[in-house]
This record gives structure tokens, C-alpha cells and sequence, in this order.
């Protein structure tokens, strides 16, 4: 999946061994869900319809008994590896709960940060017995241009500028269509 371009939303399985430099945009997510994924060899997510905001009755939960699981939404930038002169653009990033809490043990062990939002995060992942470990660095805006080659005002403007998206991103199965596919799950079984 692509980054460059506006309304792009990435999950935590863009990060790789290869770090890559982000900015996180707010100091918390914009918005925290429960999803289930349907599906074994191309699992399809679903928001789950008993997440705070909706507060409906799941079929998915109810017919079926999937468990769902926390999904944390933040905007971010990512500096590192756009074509050279395209613009910084906000995304989307949809993270399960080890990336967020991966994060937050970050932040909170680092002196130079009193938020997600201080500073940039070079952010690169490891496989532990096929389970993400995510390795998070804290870069300060001084070492943009030695680190990653970037003028640090040139970024500070760019990221001012940015439209944040909200909660109205998150695409939601309407009831129906998502009590359909449960019946559907629920007669293969």
C-alpha cells in the first residue's frame, strides 16, 4: 500500500524491518474501535457494532462469537521514503493493540518526550515467533538533516498545515449487510 497520497490509510503491518520515520500528529488517537476479521486466507475487517460510538447489537459478536479487538486510529505523517519533492500528507494509521501499547511503553521511557506527538519516531518491526516486536526510536527535530536528510523547518511548516482526519474515516458495515455475513459464517460452521 501506498503512502503519498491524501486520504491514504495504513495499518501497523506497513512498518518492516526497515525503519521508517513518522511523525505522530496528535498525542492520543483521534479514535479507538473494536474490529473483527473475517476470514482465514484474506481476512476481511469489520467494525464491530458494540464499539462506544455506535453501541448496536453485533451479529458478528452475537451469531457468530468472533472476538473483536481494539483498533487505535492516528494521524500521522510519514517523512521517510516519499518521491523526492511530493508533499507530506496526513494518514490514516489503523494500529492493534500491541503497535499502540509498544508506543505509549516508548514514549514514557524516553526523557526527551512528554507526548507521541513530541518529535518524530523511527518506528521498525522484528518477527518474535511470527509475532510483531516494534522497535521505536525517538529522533529529535536537531537530527532530521544527519539522520534522514531533512530540513527540520521545512517539516515543522509542512506538518502545521495538515488537515487531521476523524472518527468519520472509519468505514462502517451498516447492520444489515453485517448480519448477513454472519449468517453466512454461522452455516458453514
Amino acid at each position: 500500500m501506498g503512502y503519498s497520497n491524501p486520504g491514504d490509510k495504513l495499518s501497523s503491518a506497513f512498518f518492516t524491518d526497515s525503519a521508517k520515520l513518522v511523525a505522530f500528529l496528535e498525542d492520543q488517537p483521534f479514535d479507538v474501535f473494536a474490529q473483527h476479521k473475517v476470514g482465514e486466507t484474506e481476512p476481511t475487517a469489520y467494525v464491530c457494532l458494540q464499539t462506544m460510538r455506535i453501541d448496536q447489537p453485533c451479529p458478528l459478536c452475537e451469531i457468530v462469537g468472533d472476538p473483536s479487538r481494539n483498533v487505535f486510529a492516528f494521524n500521522i505523517a510519514v517523512l521517510s521514503g516519499r518521491d523526492l519533492g511530493s508533499p507530506i500528507t496526513c494518514v490514516a494509521l489503523f494500529a492493534e493493540a500491541d503497535f499502540s501499547l509498544s508506543l505509549i511503553r516508548a514514549s514514557r521511557n524516553n526523557s526527551d518526550t512528554k507526548s507521541i506527538a513530541d518529535g518524530y519516531w523511527s518506528i521498525s518491526v522484528r518477527k518474535i515467533q511470527s509475532k510483531p516486536d516494534y522497535i521505536f526510536s525517538h529522533v529529535r527535530s536537531s537530527d532530521l538533516w544527519d539522520e534522514w536528510n531533512l530540513d527540520p523547518a521545512e517539516v515543522a511548516c509542512s506538518l502545521k498545515e495538515l488537515k487531521l482526519f476523524d472518527h468519520t474515516i472509519v468505514e462502517v458495515t451498516p447492520p444489515e449487510a453485517l448480519l448477513e455475513v454472519a449468517r453466512k459464517l454461522a452455516s458453514k460452521s
